[in-house]
């Protein structure tokens, strides 16, 4: 039985649902906070609206004249008492009571004044004038209930110790168009932000519960997705335990391929007692390599090769071993010495063995061949496709190489041989193609060149041959920086 646990943040699928989950919420959070704001502003809106057209109607229908008689008896000092049975009064009290009883306002509509000489506003007449009296003070007048009082508008919402308040002025004015008094009507808010709140609160509720019952049902699934999840995890390790087995079989099969490899190159113990004066920069692209260094001695000559087989890694090293055996044949089954001679007669032995398969094999090798003899200091040379590079008094000449590869070819023709009689201090040089092939430079896109390496050629010919060695793999492991090898890299170095 699978043990799952359905909040394990590593499981993608667990992030996901978490994610999902989250997002609702939020998702469900705003509509309902937007939609509680919502009804809050348009209340807000429609209670201010319906006081403008409260307060407009009355300021038009109250005579100014009996205003002004008001105001004129608050300025002279009429006390309430002498006030309470003013027949004007209790006629403008009238009619507000009637404005507030038709309109359904409980809260008194009251008729203010402002008095200059205080700079304060006073209540002259309201609808209850059992609780707001003929003179009494209003202590709530902000900056905007001064501008409001001639100009007209909406107040609110605002709060005192009694609630939360909508406002509406009208000013009445007289004949002279100057304001003598401002109808006030107030309407108490909170009944509608107990309201929006009430509404807010089953929102929240119905939205967790909602939330609550997705949960469970999406569990459910969860469960299923997260149960398939590791199954495909415990395949996925499977095949990467697979894969691994098999890439450390082929990496040590590869590793004692190489080790046959290194077997049939000749040691440079072997090449130096042969070439005292000499150096092999060889840098494989992959463990093995199908380029390889050949060397055999006769009495009189030491025979060696800068050899490069068809591909690299694995298929060139298996077509190098077929082309190393048949160099060996060569020389010492078929007794030739002669560079071109061995060239021919390894290209026979070379498409004679690919020959044996049904398919059509054309992979061969480009070579450049050697044969010195140290006594009389002649040097015979046979080159398929790759050249030789000899430096005499400082000059380097190119002898080139014939333009066709030891394998199956239409047209094939004998190769030439080429004689030298060198001085002390000559150089040889043999190489592949890898070398000037390589890619780098500071856009990683361009080609070395064989042009340049033989000007990096010049320019070291005079240093110790171990320093030309170090000289050259530094060069091209700078030059390529980042960019991947792109094939095995052979240069020889022999100093006469």
């Amino acid at each position: 039985m699978i043990n799952i646990q359905i909040l394990d943040w590593n499981k993608s699928s667990t992030k996901i649902v978490i994610v999902v989950f989250i997002a609702l919420l939020a998702l469900s959070s705003f509509f309902i906070i937007s939609s509680y704001r919502s009804f809050l502003s348009n209340s807000q809106e429609s209670v201010l609206t319906r006081l403008q057209s409260i307060s407009n109607t009355h300021s038009l229908d109250i005579n100014s004249l009996d205003i002004a008689y008001l105001d004129s008896m608050f300025v002279s000092g009429k006390s309430k008492r002498a006030m309470q049975n003013d027949t004007k009064l209790l006629l403008v009290n009238d009619q507000l009571d009637k404005v507030a009883s038709i309109n359904g306002i409980e809260e008194p509509i009251a008729l203010m004044f402002h008095d200059e000489r205080s700079g304060k506003f006073f209540f002259i007449a309201n609808s209850k004038a059992d609780s707001l009296f003929f003179g009494d003070p209003y202590e709530q007048a902000s900056d905007d209930f001064h501008a409001k009082y001639t100009s007209g508008g909406t107040l609110g919402p605002y709060k005192d110790e009694f609630g939360t308040w909508l406002t509406s002025l009208s000013p009445v004015k007289n004949k002279a168009n100057k304001t003598v008094g401002a109808i006030e009507v107030d309407l108490k808010f909170d009944s509608f932000i107990t309201r929006a709140n009430s509404t807010l609160y089953r929102n929240l509720l119905a939205s967790v519960l909602i939330f609550i019952f997705t949960t469970i049902v999406l569990l459910r699934y969860v469960r299923v997705i997260l149960v398939f999840e590791e199954k495909i995890q415990k395949k996925l390790k499977r095949s990467h335990d697979i894969i691994e087995e098999k890439n450390t079989e082929i990496i040590q099969s590869i590793n004692y391929a190489l080790r046959i490899q290194k077997a049939i190159l000749p040691s440079m113990e072997l090449f130096k007692s042969k070439l005292p004066n000499s150096f092999i920069l060889y840098l494989p692209k992959d463990i093995v390599a199908g380029d390889f260094y050949w060397m055999e001695t006769t009495e009189d000559q030491v025979i060696f090769a800068a050899c490069d087989c068809t591909g690299h890694g694995v298929p060139g090293a298996m077509v190098s071993v077929v082309c190393h055996n048949a160099l060996n044949r060569a020389v010492r089954e078929f007794g030739k010495t002669q560079p071109a001679e061995i060239l021919n007669q390894t290209e026979e032995i070379v498409v004679e063995y690919f020959a044996k398969s049904a398919d059509d094999i054309k992979d061969g090798m480009d070579v450049s061949l050697c044969a010195y003899d140290p006594k009389t200091r002649t040097l015979q040379w046979a080159g398929a496709n790759n050249a030789l590079w000899l430096i005499q008094n400082g000059a380097l000449i190119e002898i080139k190489a014939d333009k066709q590869p030891i394998g199956k070819i239409e047209d094939s023709k004998p190769f030439t041989n080429h004689t030298f009689n060198l001085n002390e201090g000559d150089i040889i040089y043999l190489f592949t193609d890898g070398y000037a092939d390589q890619f780098g430079g500071e856009t990683g896109q361009k080609k070395l060149t064989r042009k340049r390496f033989k000007e990096l050629i010049l320019r070291i010919q005079n240093q110790p041959f171990k320093e030309q060695q170090i000289i050259l793999e530094g060069f091209i492991t700078n030059y390529r920086k980042e960019v991947e090898q792109v094939d095995d890299i052979l240069v020889m170095g022999v100093e006469v």
